[in-house]
């Protein structure tokens, strides 16, 4: 913690406004003066300042491998056989800062060659494009070239449905999309409906269903417009490379960057509007708060989705600070996501890990997660090893380090064994931080100096409670009024506290993350409605674990979740064994729980439980399952 001095300070007009220590009398908004002040500045810049050093590490796919499995049916009557595909994927292959500068200048280059980008048109009248790809490094270089050309970019997640698709570029007048090649399926789905997209440009033609680039193709032709794809780009901007000069206008810091759409955690998504100076401002806020800590050797593992703010906000940060990136992919994080290579974990070996809740769930509790590995392991083992985790929290130097080398060196090691901090994280020293899309992920975040349990951080110098600038959502008149003030604060919403039948307030968060540490659940979401005396627990059981707990128990473990759902022995065991944790956490009264409704499907944005962002849908999933927690509490 800070001891010599406050983390924040209040400004002397108005006491009640607080800012960073570092910066107490003005929002800093230029990270490196007038030469970086858009978006489209930051591989120029950091090509003249990094050079020829490495930014970044990709890995090609080199094949895909399916296997077939039985696996138990929902509805509990047999098994059925499914296919399951894995990737073998190459050693990791560098890129340096310069190449990346030279690649981004072709793609700039070949806009214009192929007839999308006009150099007259003015800024504000150039068409709106639109990026639908999982993360990976031509989705920034893609969204690099459109920023210095001033083409303002939608986002999309690759998980949205059609609907949602189709509303990222109808409503934001989209006439380019940059896709991958996973996604073009849906995009030949949703095209036909799309009048205004005139262009697809495609990344990973090799694998490339044929007859669905053909289809496509034959609904843009009529529109004056193709399909393409990225290296078709390249080789357009390869064959003419324009200089500076012919590109045309130039974009400017009051510009928007972006149309950056969120998760929809409690509605339909929002396209929260992200000017360039709001983008610059905070890097320059992050890289004088973060940028002290890191240094080459480091290496930051890129696999959230690049449409979410937090993936943006740390990309654009240690690539302005040096710092190389390695992309990777949720489904290729551990050495048994893969085929005949290793995972991103055990090939990158990063040293800086981001995540939000549901990832470290997933690594924590997935089919082949550290509590599933240890559970089967027996009872001493995993006696042991809670023990060593109270240890850590509580033993001086040097027992905690011991600990550490003799315990959690093989934990350690399934993540390549270099981690030394995460933004927001396990095993790891932690960095909490608090944003939103739209503080550009920057609003306070904890720092290796104050990284405090229970904290999120201190004010980054880039802003007091929103960025300057901010001041509402693409057309959406009525929730910009409620959401920010006259004088354009933003308004969070976000609730830290229920009120319950009993006047007992509740955190639901805080519960929450008290009970997700039962091994026997997968998901959960904790639901207090207004008439409730205690809150109900919807759970989505971890199949493997619960059947462990089930058998030791002496209850039926053969079942499916759909049978359990409906067994009044098994609904009490459940509850006995979240009650259990609730206390152990230091639950109490009107915190434990009163009941326990166990659903009968995994939760996924597909069915809407989960946002794009994998975020709870909370509201979803109170009306989804109205009817049992009604039950539950006694009024059904």
């Amino acid at each position: 913690m800070f001891r010599s001095k406050q983390a924040s300070i209040p400004l002397a007009s108005d006491p009640s406004i607080r800012r960073s220590h570092l910066s107490p009398d003005v929002l800093v908004t230029r990270p490196a003066g007038d030469e970086v002040t858009v978006v489209g500045d930051i591989f120029s810049y950091c090509a003249k300042k990094h050079g020829d050093q490495v930014a970044s590490y990709h890995r090609d796919v080199v094949d895909v491998v399916e296997e077939r499995k039985n696996v138990a049916k929902s509805d509990g009557s047999g098994e059925e056989e499914k296919i399951w595909k894995y990737f073998t994927l190459s050693p990791p292959k560098p890129i340096t800062y310069v190449e990346l500068d030279t690649i981004c200048t072709q793609l700039v280059s070949g806009l214009i060659n192929i007839g999308f980008t006009t150099p007259s048109q003015a800024i504000a009248s150039r068409s709106r494009v639109s990026i639908y790809a999982d993360t990976c490094l031509n989705w920034q270089l893609m969204s690099q070239a459109f920023a210095r050309l001033g083409h303002v970019i939608t986002t999309a997640y690759t998980t949205l449905g059609e609907e949602g698709l189709l509303t990222s570029w109808v409503e934001p007048d989209v006439e380019l999309c940059f896709c991958g090649e996973a996604q073009l399926d849906r995009v030949s789905k949703v095209i036909g409906k799309a009048d205004n997209v005139k262009w697809i440009v495609y990344d990973g033609e090799e694998r490339a269903n044929k007859s669905t680039v053909k289809q496509i193709a034959r609904i843009l032709e009529p529109r004056g417009g193709r399909i393409l794809t990225l290296t078709e780009l390249k080789q357009a901007g390869q064959e003419k490379t324009l200089s500076i000069s012919e590109l045309g206008h130039r974009p400017t810091e009051d510009d928007l960057f972006c149309i950056m759409y969120t998760s929809g955690s409690t509605g339909r998504p929002k396209g929260v509007l992200l000017t360039n100076k709001n983008i610059i401002s905070s890097i320059a806020g992050s890289t004088m708060l973060w940028g002290k800590h890191f240094t080459r050797s480091d290496l930051l593992l890129a696999y959230l989705p690049l449409t979410h703010i937090l993936e943006q906000f740390l990309e654009f940060t240690f690539y302005f600070l040096g710092i190389p990136i390695a992309y990777g992919t949720v489904k290729t994080l551990l050495d048994d996501s893969v085929r005949n290579c290793q995972g991103d974990f055990a090939a990158y070996k990063p040293s800086l890990l981001p995540g939000v809740p549901a990832i470290f769930e997933m690594i924590r509790f997935g089919s082949k997660g550290m509590m599933k590995k240890l559970h089967d392991a027996g009872p001493v083992v995993g006696t042991i090893f809670g023990l060593a985790v109270s240890g850590k929290q509580t033993l001086p130097w040097p027992i905690s380090t011991i600990i550490d080398k003799v315990l959690f060196r093989r934990v350690k090691a399934a993540t390549g064994g270099r981690l030394r901090l995460a933004i927001c994280g396990v095993l790891v020293q932690m960095l909490q931080g608090y944003g939103l899309t739209e503080t550009c992920g920057m609003a306070t975040i904890c720092t290796p100096e104050f990284s405090k349990m229970g904290s999120t951080g201190v004010i980054g110098p880039s802003c007091e409670v929103m960025l300057q600038g901010m001041s509402k959502y693409f057309k959406q008149e009525e929730l910009t009024k409620e959401s920010f003030t006259d004088d354009k604060w933003f308004k969070t919403g976000d609730i830290g506290q229920v009120k319950l039948q009993n006047g007992e307030y509740l955190a639901l968060d805080k519960v929450e993350s008290v009970y997700k540490h039962c091994d026997c659940v997968m998901m959960l979401c904790i639901c207090a409605p207004p008439h409730a005396d205690r809150p109900i627990a919807i759970v989505y059981p971890h199949e493997g674990n619960f059947r462990n707990h089930l058998k030791a128990a002496g209850l039926p473990s053969d079942g499916s979740p759909t049978s359990w759902s409906t067994n009044p022995d098994i609904k009490s065991f459940l509850l006995g064994e979240l009650r259990g944790e609730g206390k152990k956490g230091g639950l109490k009264g009107a915190e434990l729980i009163r009941d326990v409704v166990l659903t009968t499907e995994e939760w996924s944005p597909d069915n809407g439980m989960l946002t794009a962002a994998m975020k709870l849908a909370r509201p979803t999933i109170s009306k989804r399952y109205a009817t049992e927690i009604d039950k539950a509490l006694g009024r059904a």
